[in-house]
């Protein structure tokens, strides 16, 4: 897959992620290194269908990452959420569209369970810990 820009109050590169079996994964999105993936953020409208979106801030407000896939190192990887490694996310949002994904799981940097969040769920975290990656899931969230 191509990669693909988008400009307005947020500019992100999109790369493809392969999941296990080798089936091709929606494109994961968030901000190059080194830029923030948007400087203030009007809440969780502001989260496109097909995505997931974890927020510094409460109620979907602050600093933004955003993916349409899996990714397994927020910090270092391809794709990187500026903010990640000195803050824990405060909200997240799971927009997404297939009804083959129950929620998406969300880990530790220890690669512990955080949390998970069904499709079409937002809300606050409570915790003050750090993610460093996610995986789509089929299975229960619960």
């Amino acid at each position: 897959m191509t990669p693909t820009m988008r400009k307005g109050a947020l500019t992100l590169a999109a790369v493809s992620s392969v999941l296990g079996a080798g089936l091709l994964a929606p494109s994961a999105q968030a901000a190059p290194a080194g830029e923030d993936a948007v400087d203030t953020v009007a809440g969780y409208g502001d989260c496109d269908a097909g995505l997931i979106c974890f927020w510094d801030g409460k109620d979907g407000t602050g600093h933004r990452c955003e993916w349409s896939g899996n990714d397994s190192d927020w910090w270092n990887g391809a794709i990187v959420c500026s903010w990640a490694d000195e803050k824990p996310p405060l909200s997240v949002y799971n927009h997404g569209q297939s009804e083959s994904f129950t929620g998406v799981v969300y880990f530790k940097p220890d690669g512990s369970r955080a949390g998970c969040t069904r499709r079409g769920q937002h809300g606050n975290l409570s915790g003050d810990y750090k993610v460093r990656s996610h995986l789509w899931t089929t299975g229960n969230c619960g």
